[in-house]
């Protein structure tokens, strides 16, 4: 029995092992160190980073996916293209033959199939190679400077083979055919499922266009939809997440930054889509921009979305191996097996070895102990309880002459939410699979034990039966892949300042102070700044521990 629960210990320490170089890959972001998270990410999907720097197993995409975001908040935006370009192909690639894959996931343990991505995270990978290419087009108009060494960061950040335009088209269209294609096949294959659009994202393809320096009449005409699609889909996602008691919602039906920033690119439009949009979310505070004006949209990536643990569901079964010679002897003997249940780790509320003992009937004892005793479970993906987000930070702008200001952010999209929903929508097909693949494996181990007993090789039967379902036991593995350094929640505030120079902080609700860069802003202008700061991830970190 001793080398049962030691081979029992053995299988979870894998699982543990990986959790624990997880975190300390986003510790190594927190706290920049930033050749040793890469590093970190390499060693934990085996990569090569010497060869093609192209992975195409199991795990490439959600690599390319960590890569991509640590590149991003360095703000070397060129890398951080190549990497979320790598988790996009193959993500279109995987989606080619997602029907031999759901058919082979019912034999074969989830994580040695090929990682597909959610999809808020294939959507979310479009948005930051959009948000991407935009930042290396404002760099190069000098509309924007991040915070730091300029000179050295704009080698590392902008793609020489661009120029400024080529760049705002590459971030329009991405954004575009992210809220289009992208979320067109999510809506297609969700079923039942929550995340069904991403209105955070179809705003930010209406910012990304009159955001351009020079937008023709067609390209106002896309950024009039996309902004009337995402009123449309920030009611939608309200009524589908508001109000679950597993998780928290934190956006509102009207977020002002919707109500502002559709309302003046609708009316650049045509009247009628306009007069849709008022009627949809209403006349905003502030309607048109005041003459001699600019805007700047402040967009503020905060924390880390939930992250897959393992719930582990473990089943000592035991049986009267000698049942049959009993009633033999003794028509009128009844038998009894039994079982002893107990899981562990976090859900509802954190699981912690829960014991549950029944007694079952001699036919189920004998299906599930076919030799007498056997080692049976699941390992499922679960995610740990939601703690209370902090309080949206405050945006600051300090002009070159004049006095400062600040305004509050509000969040505009709530990724977390949409982790936790759609691993809740798919949990029921995922622990269907599992049942159906431990019946699977412990169906020829049943088969054989059987003959055993018929045989009258009771020792071979037991040692069959355990063995058997112990090696069905240790393959199970809970899938818990996931974009760990993907942002919990968006926070955004959209300025409008006199046309000149400003540096901008972002202040968040425990007092600290993140510089966010300076923008240059002229009359009717729009400069997107985004802040992905790599703090963000540790409270997350000390929050799951």
């Amino acid at each position: 029995m001793s080398g049962v629960v030691i081979a029992m210990v053995l299988a979870a320490c894998g699982p543990r092992s990986t959790e624990r170089r997880k975190d300390q890959v986003l510790i190594n972001v927190a706290e920049r160190d930033f050749a040793a998270a890469q590093e970190g990410l390499d060693a934990l999907y085996n990569s090569n980073p010497h060869g093609d720097g192209r992975r195409q197993d199991q795990h490439g995409i959600v690599w390319a996916m960590e890569r991509g975001t640590v590149a991003f908040i360095r703000q070397r935006y060129v890398e951080a293209e190549r990497f979320l370009r790598m988790a996009a192909e193959q993500a279109e690639e995987h989606r080619a033959r997602v029907m031999s894959r759901e058919i082979g996931s019912a034999l074969i343990n989830e994580t040695l199939l090929p990682y597909d991505g959610a999809p808020h995270e294939n959507v979310f990978v479009q948005y930051l190679r959009g948000l991407g290419f935009l930042q290396q087009a404002q760099m190069s108009a000098g509309v924007w400077m991040p915070p730091g060494d300029g000179d050295a960061l704009q080698t590392q950040a902008v793609d020489p083979e661009f120029d400024t335009l080529g760049l705002y088209e590459n971030a329009a269209n991405v954004l575009r055919g992210a809220s289009e294609s992208l979320l067109t096949w999510v809506a297609d294959h969700a079923g039942r499922d929550r995340y069904r659009d991403d209105p955070w994202v179809r705003l930010m393809a209406a910012a990304a266009i009159a955001a351009k320096p020079r937008t023709s009449d067609l390209e106002w005409q896309g950024a009039a939809m996309q902004a009337l699609r995402a009123a449309e889909a920030y009611r939608e996602q309200r009524r589908r997440l508001h109000g679950d008691p597993l998780f928290g919602y934190h956006v509102s039906q009207r977020p002002d930054l919707l109500t502002t920033l559709g309302y003046r690119v609708t009316q650049r439009y045509q009247r009628e889509v306009h007069a849709r949009f008022v009627e949809a979310v209403g006349r905003p505070q502030r309607g048109d921009l005041p003459e001699g004006h600019g805007s700047v949209l402040v967009i503020n990536h905060r924390g880390t979305a939930a992250r897959k643990h393992v719930l582990d569901i473990n089943l000592i079964a035991v049986s009267n191996a000698n049942a049959a010679e009993t009633r033999r002897r003794n028509p009128q003997a009844v038998s009894y097996g039994g079982f002893i249940m107990w899981a562990s780790g976090p859900g509802w509320a954190r699981v912690k070895n829960t014991l549950i003992g029944f007694p079952v009937p001699e036919g189920l004892a004998d299906l599930l102990a076919p030799g007498g005793l056997s080692i049976l479970g699941v390992a499922l993906p679960v995610h740990a309880p939601q703690a209370r987000p902090a309080a949206p930070p405050r945006v600051r702008f300090i002009p070159e002459q004049g006095s400062p200001g600040e305004m509050a952010m509000e969040v505009v999209s709530d990724v977390d939410a949409y982790a936790r929903a759609t691993l809740k929508d798919g949990q029921a097909r995922l622990f269907g699979r599992a049942l159906g693949r431990i019946v699977a494996k412990n169906l020829p181990t049943v088969l054989i034990a059987r003959e055993q007993r018929r045989q009258g090789d009771a020792g071979g039967a037991a040692l069959t039966g355990l063995v058997g379902s112990l090696a069905a036991r240790v393959t199970e593995i809970a899938d818990t892949r996931c974009w760990t350094t993907l942002p919990g929640l968006v926070d955004a505030a959209l300025l409008d300042l006199p046309a000149g120079r400003y540096r901008l902080q972002v202040q968040e609700a425990d007092g600290t102070i993140i510089e966010a860069g300076s923008v240059q802003l002229a009359p009717g202008a729009l400069v997107v700044v985004p802040v992905h700061h790599p703090r963000h991830v540790l409270s997350n970190i000390l929050q799951d521990r």
